[in-house]
């Protein structure tokens, strides 16, 4: 099995990279496969945490990795980040219509810059957090609500 940690998705044991459903650049919704793994010789699908971008795919199929190896990395965070970390621009404001991808922020965690997208098409309901503030580990960033 494998786990989220924050903007990456890390092997939680030892296995080898059967099939890939997603490359570089892709965007990919939450609950999406995202690759097929074989670990203590069951073969395991793997969902995406949440809606985003792949930056990128560390393993081609066939290849080894051992527990702890980086799989996937994300080029963004989800609107509720799982790790802490301060915001450094926002993009949008209260009761804009926004496009589905389109980046309503820019964070920084771990000492690296991450884009907030929006996660569907809509409008911009809330935003909780403005440039310059820090945000803790699931702290709701902004809220878009779907277009009808």
């Amino acid at each position: 099995m494998q786990s989220s940690r924050g903007f990456q998705l890390i092997a939680s044991e030892n296995g080898k990279m059967v099939k890939l459903h997603v490359g570089d650049g892709e965007t990919v919704q939450h609950n999406q496969p995202l690759l097929m793994v074989e670990t203590m010789k069951l073969q395991v699908e793997v969902l995406s945490p949440y809606d985003g971008v792949i930056e990128k795919v560390r393993f081609a199929p066939g290849q080894e990795y051992h527990k702890g190896a980086l799989l996937i990395k994300f080029k963004n965070l989800p609107t509720q980040p799982p790790i802490p970390g301060r915001v450094l621009e926002v993009h949008v404001s209260e009761e804009q219509q926004v496009s589905s991808g389109e980046v309503l922020m820019i964070v920084e965690c771990s000492k690296e810059k991450y884009d907030i997208l929006a996660p569907h098409d809509g409008v911009v309901r809330e935003i909780s957090c403005a440039a310059g503030e820090n945000f803790s580990i699931d702290s709701s960033l902004i809220t878009v609500d779907k277009l009808r």
